[in-house]
């Protein structure tokens, strides 16, 4: 593995932006923030939010240095004019605050998304124990039922035990009745004996 460089002092390097590394080298500007990263060197933001990397400048990244317009000489292909290099930059600004907003967005919602999930959670356990306390009703309903007909079939049993006693206290009020009657009727012979013989007595 090879070990990091060591971050070049600000007296031997400079400060560019990505944009302007990508134009310097001839590549992309992924390639330069990859390229940055890997050498870790250092990395700030300027009063316009630009993030500027700290180059060495006896580097092979700045051998194609970005030319400066002298006279009627165009600037070379595989360089950039200082003014294009500002539209590199304001499209680099652009791109930054671009992502920033898709990291924001993005951020959002999946916060919305967290919290849409907790509520169906919640709702999910609000129902579960909603269900739980309907079996729990159904089955104490069940169990009152069950004790209600159990009741009920008491209360008939009662209601014709009463009635049995009822008839057998009139068959037994009817029987000692007729023993009564009976018994006046033995007592009302024997007087009407007792009399017919002191009447024949007398004759």
């Amino acid at each position: 593995m090879t070990p990091p460089d060591h971050p070049p002092d600000e007296a031997d390097a400079q400060w560019m932006t990505f944009a302007e590394l990508a134009a310097a080298r001839g590549i992309s500007r992924d390639s330069a923030i990859a390229l940055v990263r890997r050498k870790r060197w250092r990395r700030q933001r300027d009063n316009r939010g630009h993030t500027l990397a700290l180059v060495p400048n006896d580097g092979p990244e700045l051998r194609r240095a970005i030319p400066v317009i002298q006279g009627d000489h165009p600037p070379d292909n595989r360089g950039v004019t200082p003014f294009h290099a500002q539209a590199l930059a304001a499209l680099e600004d652009a791109l930054t605050a671009l992502r920033e907003a898709k990291d924001g967005e993005i951020a959002t919602l999946r916060d919305v998304v967290d919290g849409m999930r907790s509520i169906v959670v919640r709702a999910e356990d609000r129902a579960t124990r909603a269900d739980n306390r309907a079996d729990r009703l159904e089955r104490d309903l069940a169990a009152a039922r069950i004790i209600a007909q159990a009741a009920q079939r008491d209360a008939q049993e009662a209601v014709e035990t009463v009635e049995q006693a009822r008839a057998e206290a009139r068959t037994a009020q009817e029987a000692a009745e007729a023993l009564r009657q009976a018994d006046q009727a033995r007592k009302a012979r024997g007087r009407w004996a007792r009399l017919r013989a002191a009447w024949r007595r007398q004759l």
